[in-house]
């Protein structure tokens, strides 16, 4: 797992959101294995535990993501 900025990890989460049925394709498609996904998911989940307003950033990304 190289380095995923918030940008890319809110564009994640969207295509997750929106197409749950096809994460292991979702995962591939960003180079992640499981195990990455995972790792990835509880390190943003730290960052955002201890910045909430970083929180409010990816959440609006997200959203963004969704949209577009």
């Amino acid at each position: 797992m190289e380095r995923i900025t918030l940008g890319e990890y809110a564009r994640i989460c969207a295509d997750v959101r929106d197409r749950s049925r096809h994460i292991q394709q979702i995962q591939s498609h960003y180079g992640l294995s499981p195990q990455g996904w995972a790792a990835l998911h509880a390190m943003w989940h730290e960052r955002f535990r201890s910045d909430p307003a970083l929180k409010a950033r990816w959440q609006a990304l997200v959203e963004q993501s969704a949209e577009s």
